[in-house]
């Protein structure tokens, strides 16, 4: 908490957002309850039409305000029939989709909704909800991103793509346990919170993962020897024992304390070059271990990228 609101990872365009919802709309098995709406895009709609397509309109948000969720997907489809152009009957379909359990049919409608109108920030919306109905949180983060640049001073809107954020890092990691992370942030601050899902007894193990900061337990040196270098996520070190004492590997002037961290320092120091570092500075053994840390938590304490 305490850190100004500003976007924790930078939004995503809108081609990347086309191009995540087709490959999601790609992977997904033939729709079973197949859509009835020949859609004639093609041939643009007569003002008569227009006119039948915002009645039907009309009447499916009296059906969806009341819960006939089915009676009010019949009107929407009616008058997408008419006026396959209507942002407004896309959207509102998609939803009555979602409340249908549908959420399959409802993410290929969010493409085509985007691909209508990708200066309407619902579009995204529409295909964001899709994609969480779906546990597809990275879908989700993507979708909302895009949202935030059409509309970049939604409050509200900015607050849901931070809860888009951390469901992207953390869902995969608690979707089969009994707790979740959420966004405990206020329009000024941002922070997190491990809320539980159920009621759990005394004793229960809620959540374990790895320690987020570590510090080796390193003997007392004279302080004109530099630090030893460390793996910044797994404190792999980088330096040899015969560098970190200054000491060559025949010299038996090891002290008690010395001696033990020779049993488990490396003998073979990763040179420099062969670092892999963050641009904040962070160190690394391996390309594995950044990536690691980029994906668990990096990516939110940087301080080049937050």
């Amino acid at each position: 908490a305490g850190h100004k609101m500003e976007l924790a990872i930078p939004p995503s365009d809108q081609a990347a957002e086309i191009a995540w919802l087709e490959n999601a709309v790609a992977a997904l098995p033939s729709p079973t309850d197949a859509t009835t709406i020949p859609v004639a895009q093609t041939e643009m709609p007569t003002d008569a039409n227009k006119e039948k397509a915002e009645r039907a309109r009309v009447v499916g948000n009296r059906c969806f305000a009341e819960a006939h969720y089915r009676e009010a997907l019949t009107h929407y489809e009616e008058g997408l029939t008419k006026d396959w152009t209507s942002h407004l009957l896309w959207s509102n379909r998609i939803a009555t989709l979602l409340k249908l359990n549908r959420p399959q049919d409802a993410l290929r409608d969010s493409l085509l909704l985007i691909r209508l109108r990708p200066d309407w920030v619902r579009s995204h919306q529409r295909a964001a909800d899709a994609a969480e109905a779906l546990h597809m949180w990275e879908g989700k983060q993507v979708c909302l991103g895009v949202a935030v640049r059409v509309q970049p001073d939604d409050a509200d809107l900015t607050r849901r793509y931070h809860e888009a954020c951390m469901d992207a890092t953390y869902m995969p990691l608690t979707a089969d346990g009994p707790i979740r992370v959420r966004f405990a942030g206020t329009e000024t601050t941002k922070a997190r919170s491990l809320v539980t899902t159920r009621r759990l007894a005394p004793g229960t193990i809620a959540y374990a993962e790895p320690p987020l900061l570590l510090c080796p337990n390193l003997p007392e040196r004279d302080c004109s020897h530099p630090a030893p270098r460390c793996c910044a996520h797994c404190l792999r070190a980088l330096d040899s024992y015969q560098e970190l004492f200054a000491k060559p590997l025949a010299d038996g002037s090891f002290t008690p304390e010395e001696a033990c961290f020779t049993t488990l320092w490396p003998k073979q120091a990763v040179p420099p070059q062969d670092a892999i570092r963050c641009e904040c500075g962070e160190v690394y053994c391996c390309l594995e271990c950044k990536q690691e840390a980029t994906k668990q938590y990096h990516q939110h304490l940087c301080p080049r990228r937050n």
